[in-house]
């Protein structure tokens, strides 16, 4: 598979309708026009897909290990195996500080040291700022609906990698899943947060 030319979690923001459901009250609104989906189920998404898409091009190996007292439940443990594994935007950040052939668990690779009252929001407008902002589909901040069209091929791409995953290693993305809730709920709410303080954008509606 050739590299993606925005993150695998940009490209969820952009095509948010391929990664999450319809929200039936209020929800996440793309940034070209379409449904509004669920702020939460895109989040999550978001955090599969990195890695499931670091660990198709070979970036990182994914694997599972058992931990409980009594209950044993599964958690998903990422290893570094390539260099450039943690430039694929926000979420893959923390590998940059690890050595090649190092592993940690994916939860604590994405989860960020705050506190804030929505976890799903808050993620995303990371993503937006670290992955979106000054991206070939934003240049200067600038949101162009064309460059974000002729990226559909990739988010299609990218939403078969996660079926795959979804139906031939069922464990493994389950566990994914689990981690990826996991990440965001230690996050919750115990104070306060302006998500829109460092979240404006312009749209173009350019059809050329």
């Amino acid at each position: 598979m050739r590299r993606l030319s925005i993150s695998p979690a940009g490209l969820i923001y952009l095509y948010p309708e391929l990664f999450s459901r319809r929200a039936s009250i209020g929800g996440f609104r793309p940034l070209c026009g379409g449904n509004k989906v669920k702020h939460d189920e895109l989040a999550v998404s978001a955090i599969v897909a990195t890695y499931a898409y670091l660990n198709k091009v070979g970036l990182v190996a994914l694997g599972l290990t058992r931990k409980g007292l009594i209950f044993k439940q599964d958690y998903t443990i990422v290893t570094k195996t390539s260099p450039y594994a943690g430039r694929q935007g926000y979420l893959t950040r923390r590998l940059l500080g690890m050595r090649q052939g190092m592993a940690t668990e994916l939860r604590y690779l994405v989860a960020d040291r705050v506190e804030v009252d929505d976890p799903n929001r808050y993620i995303l407008g990371q993503i937006y700022n670290y992955d979106i902002r000054g991206s070939i589909v934003a240049p200067g901040g600038r949101v162009y609906c064309q460059a974000v069209r002729n990226l559909q091929p990739e988010a299609y791409s990218l939403r078969r990698i996660l079926d795959l995953y979804r139906m031939q290693r069922p464990r493994l993305y389950q566990a994914m899943v689990s981690d990826a809730r996991l990440a965001l709920s230690s996050m919750e709410k115990k104070r306060e947060v302006d998500y829109d303080a460092d979240f404006d954008f312009e749209v173009d509606f350019d059809d050329d």
